[in-house]
């Protein structure tokens, strides 16, 4: 019987078409190309390579160049969230209806999820944000991270269900012993995960999930 749901934020409870982390994304790069005089023509490449090897490219930043975690993410996420989101009733009133804990488990920061949850006016359905400062800066999809926030729930790990868009982080989850959901439109559980296409689908799997 699951009695916590961790959520990951972006991309996951918004759709991707939202345009929201693709600017994030705009803003890491100006961040990267301004601060470190990373070549504009290696800007993604260099990136991309952190994010591969450790989960978030901060983590990179921070083992190999001495970066301060919080100027970073302060300017990545200084996005104009109400130009691309707005309350989600019928979000809300499907997560109103979800009576297990809710837990907020993703990379960004406090504050970025914050501004999130409050736009689509859905902050006080969650119990806690559990965010990469939380994480001590270790991100999903380290083992780590996920102990992190188990100890937090005082929980089986067999009781618990991840949400999140990216497959790679549901399977350490997995691992541990966690029930899981893969959110995207065409996507495959190539490991067992169950798959649905967007946030507002979920009751279409989790009835059983929540009764068994």
């Amino acid at each position: 019987m699951i009695q916590a749901i961790l959520f990951d934020l972006d991309n996951t409870l918004y759709t991707e078409e939202s345009g929201i982390f693709e600017l994030i994304d705009q803003r890491m790069n100006e961040w990267l190309i301004s601060r470190l005089q990373v070549p504009p023509e290696d800007v993604n490449q260099f990136r991309n390579h952190y994010f591969m090897k450790y989960g978030t490219t901060l983590r990179g930043l921070m083992l190999h160049h001495d970066v301060e975690p919080h100027d970073f993410l302060s300017y990545v996420h200084d996005v104009p969230v109400s130009e691309f989101l707005s309350a989600d009733i019928e979000l809300r009133r499907m997560l109103s209806l979800i009576e297990v804990r809710k837990i907020i488990f993703t990379n960004s920061d406090e504050r970025h999820a914050n501004r999130i949850l409050s736009t689509l006016e859905i902050r006080d359905l969650f119990e806690k944000i559990f965010d990469i400062e939380a994480m001590h800066f270790i991100p999903k999809p380290n083992p780590e991270s996920y102990r992190y926030v188990l100890d937090y729930l005082q929980l089986d790990p067999s009781v618990c269900l991840l949400i999140d868009d990216m497959e790679r982080n549901l399977s350490p989850a997995k691992q541990l012993g966690m029930q899981t959901i893969l959110i995207g439109d065409g996507k495959s559980g190539m490991d067992g995960h169950q798959v649905i296409a967007n946030i507002k689908e979920l009751n279409t799997v989790l009835r059983g999930m929540i009764d068994r």
